[in-house]
């Protein structure tokens, strides 16, 4: 009987041990893929080179995040200066996606975006409302990470 009742706290015990594993694992699953937009992601098209640095939360499933972009001859600029407390970007992440707003230096208009993880390395940006105003924020462009 004292056999018996050992070998129950030993299965016991390994079930416990397998669903501690298996949380851990979700958790560290669920971190990595809002880590997936962390960092600096570059493109280019005919008119405007862009570029953002993005920074998720930890706690959570937002996101922030600086932006620029300018003329490829340099002549208008719609950069802001990274902040830690004056973000340009921020919104939030679900699974490959992001819905985004984007402050520009050129209009009060909050602008609304959308991202999409086109793979490890690429990101694609979409502008759900351009505004009517002047900006320099591409409406539609493929990023890569740097």
């Amino acid at each position: 009987m004292k056999k018996i009742f050992q070998e129950l706290i030993l299965v016991v015990f390994l079930c416990f041990l397998t669903q501690v594993a298996q949380t851990k694992e979700r958790k560290v699953v669920k971190i990595e893929k809002r880590s997936a937009f962390k960092g600096i992601w570059y493109g280019k098209n005919e008119e405007l080179v862009f570029e953002i640095t993005l920074k998720p939360s930890p706690n959570n499933n937002k996101m922030f995040g600086f932006h620029c972009g300018a003329l490829l001859d340099g002549s208008r600029t719609d950069c802001v200066v990274p902040d830690e407390e004056d973000f340009s970007i921020a919104g939030n992440t679900n699974k490959n996606t992001a819905n985004i707003i984007i402050k520009s230096t050129f209009t009060d208009i909050p602008i609304k975006a959308e991202l999409e993880l086109k793979g490890k390395n690429l990101l694609s940006l979409k502008l759900l409302n351009p505004p009517a105003a002047e900006f320099y924020i591409p409406e539609k462009i493929l990023l890569k990470r740097k």
